[in-house]
C-alpha cells in the first residue's frame, strides 16, 4: 500500500506490520526491503542531481552512526549549506518509512542533533535575560530587541536547520496520517488491541521529533505574542514571521510538529486567524450564553476563526455595547469565561426562555402563587400568559427568600401551581425567570468519569433534529474558536472523542467498549449467545429489521454509542474554521490538553506548583509578607482554592502546571498614618486577562500605622499578617461578584431594576473604579448615591490600571477601597453648591458623614 503521505518523491512501498504499526515495530524476521539497495531506491532516477545523491549519502551514512562527532557535524552543516529542503526532506521520509527501526530512530537523533547544537545554547541565554526582567517580557519589540543577534543563527548552519526541520515535521505527519494511527490498509478493520497498539506507537513517534530547542525558542516570546491577540492575531503572526526571517529560523508555523503542545497551540492559534480579520463582538447573557440573540447564529454563520471580543449583559452595567448595558471587563478574562459558559450551556437540562421585572404583590399558601398587579402596573405581567404547565419559575423578591419550581398547574391569568409548597407574601420588584426543558447535547457518563454524547445525540432526524443539528455544529465552531481564542471549553472529553474529531480512528469493534463502558460491553456479549427466540422478541420490541443479525445489531450498538451521527456535524464546524492541512500536526492527546481544562475533581491544589508565581521585588524583598501570603493560601480548602483560581484567573479549574504565569503586585501607594490605616480596610483585586493578584501593601501598612511596633519580632510580624491578609483575601474571593462595581452605587435603582430606557451616549464607571473591574461587593448597608471629588485625581497620581484590561477587584462600600487610589479621571461633577473637597482624608469624612446620616 502506498503511505498517505503527500511528497514530491515516488512513494515507497511497505508491508501492512510496518504501515499499521507507524514503523515502531516489526515482526520478527519480516523482509521489509533489501538493505544493500535502500540507498538506491530513495536516490533511484535520473531526476536526481549529483549534488543531492551526495547530501543523501551523508545523512544515511551519519543516521547509522550511535554518536556525530563536533567535525562530522560540521561537515554535514557544510554539506547541507546549499540544500534544497523540498527536495531532500522528503525523500530522507521516505527512507525513514522503509527501513528498520534502528536506522528510523537514527536519523530523528541525527536531526535533533543539528538542530541543537545551531540553536540550544542560543536559546538557553536568552531565557536568562527574558526571566530577569518579566515586565518587558510582555512587549514583543523590547524581546525581540534584547536577544535578536544572541538568538541568531549562524549563516553556515541554516541550511542544516531548514532540511532538519522538514524531515523531522515531515516523519511526524506521516506518523500521525490516519491509517497509521488506526492500524488499518484500505479501511479493512483491525483487532482493537492492535489499533491501540499503532496510534500509541504514532503519538511516540510524533512525540521524538519534538525539538526541545525550538520549541523553547517560541516559548521565550509566548506572553508577549499572547498580549497582542485581543487587536489583531494576524499581526502578530506577522512580527513572529518577520522575526524568523531575521534569526534565519524556519517558520514554525509551518512546522508544528516541532513544538510542544503549548507552543504549537500558540502558533496554532495566530494562524488559524485569516489576516484582516477583525475581532468579532459578543453581547452574552452569564446564565444563557448561547440563548442570547444571536450568539449562536453569528457561530454558525463564521466562516473564519477569529478572535472575540466578550462583554456579559448587565442591568446595570456601566458601559453599552450592541445597545445593551454591558459589564465592564473585556479582555481575555471574559473570552475565557465566555468559553466556559458557552461549553457548559450545552449541557443543560433547562433553559432560561424569558426574563422580567415587574412590581407586584406575590401571595404564596401551599402550592399556589398568585400574582396582583402592582400599584403602577393595571395588568398582569405578559410573563405570566406564557407561561405553562412543565415550565419552571424562579422568583426572585426584595426581602424574600428566592422561590423556585415546576409548574403543575395553572388557575386563571394570574395563579400558578408548583411542585413545591412554600409561604410567602411580599409587595414589590420581582424578577421572574421562566425556564423552559432542553436538549442536553452532553452528559455524565460513568464510564470514563468524564462527559461524553447524550442519548439525543443519535436522533437527529426528529422533531428537534434541526436544532439539535445546528448546536451541534455550533459547538464545532465553538472548538475551533477556542484555539483562535487561546482558550479551554469547560468540561472533559475522552480521548477516544479527539480520534474521531481528527479522523485517526475510523472503525471500531465490541472491544473498542471495553474500558469505555463496561455495562455495555459485556450486555452486547451476552446478546451474541442470545438464543434467536429472544433475539426476535428484541428485534420487535425495538422495531428492527427481522434479517437483521446478532453481529449486526451488536456493531450498530457500539457505532451509535462510540461513534454518533451527532460527531459529523461536530466534526463538520470544527473544520470548516480550520484549513484541513493544519490538522495533520496534531495528536488527539494534544488537542485534548488544549481544549479540556484539567481534572476538575482533583483533590488537591497546589497554586506553587500550577503557576511561576512572578512576585514583585517590594513584596520579594519582605520575607514576612511572603511567609504570610503562602501561609494563607496553603490553609484554603480546595473549594476557597478554586475561588481563588476564580478571582485571580477568571476559571475555577486549574491550569497545566507550569503553563501560565501567577504575578503577585504591591501597587497601592500611602503617604500618611492616616493613609495607612486607610490601606489596612482596602481589599485585594485581581486582572484576570493576565493572571494578577494585586495587594495592598498589608506590611508597611500595619507598621507605620502603628498596629504593630517597628521593632515587632519575625513571628509577631507573620502572624498578624496572617491573620490581616487571610481575613481580606477570604472576602475578596467569597464576594467577587462580577466585572467592576456594577453600579450598585448608582442611583436610586434597586438590584433588579433594568437600564433605563433612555440611556444612551457614554456610559461612566461608578465614583473611583477603573473601567473594567471585578468587584468582590459586600452590602452591609444600602448606599446612597456619592461622588468622588473632580480634583482627587489630579492629587493621587495617574491611573493604575491599563485601559481595557479587566481586573478583579474587592470593594468594601464602608472603607477606603484599592479603587480609590487608582481612581480614573473619569468622575462625575459635584452638584450645584457642593464644596470641593481634596484629598483622601476629606473623602473619608464624606464617607463617614454619608454612611453616618439616617435616609
Amino acid at each position: 500500500k502506498e503511505l498517505p503521505i503527500s511528497l514530491a518523491s515516488p512513494q515507497p512501498r511497505v508491508s501492512r506490520v510496518s504501515q499499521g504499526m507507524g514503523g515502531a515495530c516489526f515482526r520478527s524476521g519480516a523482509s521489509v526491503i533489501d538493505p544493500a539497495s535502500e540507498v538506491a531506491r530513495i536516490l533511484g532516477g535520473p531526476d536526481v542531481s549529483p549534488e543531492l545523491k551526495a547530501q543523501l549519502n551523508l545523512v544515511v551514512k551519519a543516521a547509522g552512526r550511535s554518536s556525530t562527532s563536533e567535525a562530522e557535524l560540521r561537515a554535514l552543516f557544510d554539506s547541507l549549506l546549499d540544500a534544497c529542503p523540498g527536495e531532500l526532506c522528503p525523500r530522507l521520509v521516505n527512507w525513514f518509512a522503509e527501513v528498520p527501526q534502528k536506522k528510523r530512530t537514527g536519523l530523528v537523533a541525527l536531526m535533533q542533533r543539528l538542530i541543537s547544537h545551531a540553536v540550544q545554547a542560543k536559546v538557553a541565554a536568552a531565557q536568562k535575560i527574558v526571566s530577569s526582567d518579566s515586565a518587558e517580557s510582555l512587549e514583543f519589540g523590547r524581546v525581540a530587541a534584547k536577544c535578536e543577534l544572541l538568538l541568531s543563527i549562524d549563516e553556515s548552519q541554516r541550511g542544516g536547520v531548514a532540511v532538519a526541520a522538514g524531515v523531522l515535521s515531515g516523519i511526524a505527519r506521516w506518523s500521525l496520517s490516519p491509517n497509521t494511527c488506526d492500524g488499518s490498509s484500505g479501511g479493512s478493520s483491525s483487532s482493537s488491541g492492535f489499533r491501540a497498539a499503532a496510534a500509541a506507537a504514532a503519538e511516540a513517534t510524533a512525540a521524538s521529533c519534538v525539538s526541545p530547542a525550538l520549541d523553547g525558542l517560541v516559548l521565550l516570546f509566548r506572553r508577549a505574542l499572547l498580549s497582542q491577540v485581543g487587536t489583531s492575531a494576524s499581526a502578530a503572526l506577522q512580527r513572529w514571521r518577520d522575526l524568523e526571517d531575521e534569526l534565519g529560523v524556519p517558520h514554525l508555523e509551518a512546522h508544528l510538529p516541532l513544538l510542544g503542545r503549548r507552543a504549537k497551540a500558540l502558533l496554532l492559534g495566530l494562524a488559524l486567524v485569516p489576516e484582516g480579520t477583525k475581532p468579532a463582538t459578543l453581547v452574552v447573557s452569564r446564565d444563557s450564553p448561547l440563548d442570547a440573540a444571536g450568539a449562536q447564529s453569528q457561530l454558525l454563520a463564521a466562516s473564519s476563526a477569529c478572535i472575540l471580543s466578550c462583554y456579559f449583559e448587565s442591568a446595570s452595567g456601566t458601559k453599552m455595547m450592541q445597545g445593551k448595558r454591558v459589564e465592564g471587563g473585556e479582555g481575555h478574562g471574559p473570552r475565557k469565561e465566555f468559553f466556559i459558559a458557552a461549553s457548559a450551556d450545552l449541557m443543560k437540562r433547562w433553559r432560561v426562555q424569558e426574563v422580567d421585572v415587574f412590581t407586584t404583590s406575590v401571595v404564596g399558601r401551599g402550592n399556589r402563587i398568585t400574582f396582583e398587579a402592582g400599584s403602577g402596573s393595571a395588568e398582569v405581567p405578559d410573563i405570566l400568559t406564557k407561561t405553562r404547565i412543565g415550565d419552571r419559575i424562579s422568583l426572585q423578591c426584595e426581602g424574600h427568600a428566592d422561590i423556585a419550581g415546576t409548574v403543575t398547574l395553572k388557575v386563571g391569568a394570574n395563579t400558578l401551581v408548583l411542585d413545591k409548597p412554600f409561604v410567602c407574601e411580599v409587595s414589590g420588584s420581582c424578577r421572574f425567570e421562566l425556564q423552559r426543558p432542553s436538549v442536553p447535547l452532553f452528559e455524565f457518563h460513568r464510564g470514563t468519569g468524564q462527559t461524553w454524547f447524550s442519548a439525543y445525540a443519535t436522533e437527529l432526524d426528529g422533531s428537534q433534529g434541526k436544532d439539535l443539528r445546528d448546536l451541534y455544529r455550533s459547538l464545532g465552531k465553538l472548538m475551533s474558536l477556542a484555539l483562535a481564542n487561546h482558550c479551554k471549553l469547560g468540561f472533559v472529553l475522552p480521548t477516544v472523542f479527539f480520534r474521531l474529531l481528527l479522523r485517526r480512528q475510523v472503525s471500531f469493534s465490541l472491544e473498542d467498549l471495553k474500558g469505555f463502558d463496561d455495562a455495555l460491553h459485556a450486555s452486547m456479549r451476552k446478546c451474541l449467545k442470545m438464543k434467536p427466540g429472544h433475539f426476535q422478541d428484541l428485534k420487535e420490541v425495538e422495531g428492527l429489521s427481522a434479517e437483521l443479525t446478532r453481529e449486526d445489531y451488536v456493531q450498530r450498538q457500539v457505532l451509535q454509542t462510540l461513534s454518533p451521527v451527532a460527531m459529523d456535524e461536530i466534526r463538520d464546524g470544527f473544520e470548516s474554521l480550520i484549513p484541513p492541512d493544519v490538522l495533520c500536526n496534531l495528536t488527539p492527546g494534544e488537542l485534548r490538553q488544549m481544549l479540556c481544562p484539567t481534572d476538575a475533581t482533583a483533590k488537591s491544589i497546589n497554586i506553587r506548583h500550577i503557576f511561576e508565581v512572578i512576585l514583585e521585588d517590594e513584596m520579594a524583598e519582605c520575607p514576612a509578607f511572603v511567609e504570610a501570603f503562602w501561609s494563607v493560601l496553603e490553609r484554603f480548602s480546595v473549594e476557597e482554592k478554586r475561588l481563588f483560581l476564580m478571582f485571580v484567573t477568571g476559571v475555577e479549574t486549574p491550569p497545566e502546571p507550569g503553563t501560565e504565569q501567577l504575578l503577585i503586585q504591591l501597587p497601592f501607594s500611602a503617604f500618611s498614618q492616616d493613609e495607612y490605616l486607610g490601606m489596612l480596610d482596602m481589599l485585594p483585586q485581581a486582572h484576570t486577562c493576565t493572571n494578577t493578584l494585586e495587594l495592598p501593601n498589608y506590611h508597611e501598612a500595619l507598621l507605620q500605622s502603628g498596629r504593630v511596633p517597628e521593632d515587632a519580632s519575625h513571628a509577631r510580624l507573620v502572624k498578624e499578617l496572617t491573620n490581616l491578609l487571610g481575613v481580606k483575601l477570604r472576602l475578596a474571593i467569597h464576594e467577587t461578584a462580577g466585572y467592576e462595581l456594577d453600579g450598585i452605587l448608582g442611583a436610586d435603582r434597586g438590584p433588579h431594576s433594568p437600564a433605563p430606557a433612555d440611556a444612551s451616549g457614554p456610559v461612566f464607571s461608578p465614583p473611583g473604579e477603573p473601567a473594567g473591574a471585578f468587584a468582590a461587593v459586600v452590602r452591609p448597608v444600602e448606599l446612597q448615591a456619592w461622588r468622588l471629588p473632580n480634583c482627587l485625581g489630579d492629587e493621587i497620581g495617574e491611573d493604575n490600571h491599563m485601559q481595557g484590561d479587566n481586573s478583579a477587584s474587592s470593594v468594601l462600600p464602608f472603607s477606603l477601597t484599592t479603587s480609590t487610589f487608582g481612581a480614573e479621571k473619569q468622575c462625575l461633577p459635584l452638584k450645584e453648591g457642593q464644596e470641593q473637597r481634596h484629598g483622601v482624608n476629606e473623602l473619608l469624612e464624606d464617607l463617614d458623614s454619608l454612611l453616618n446620616t439616617p435616609t
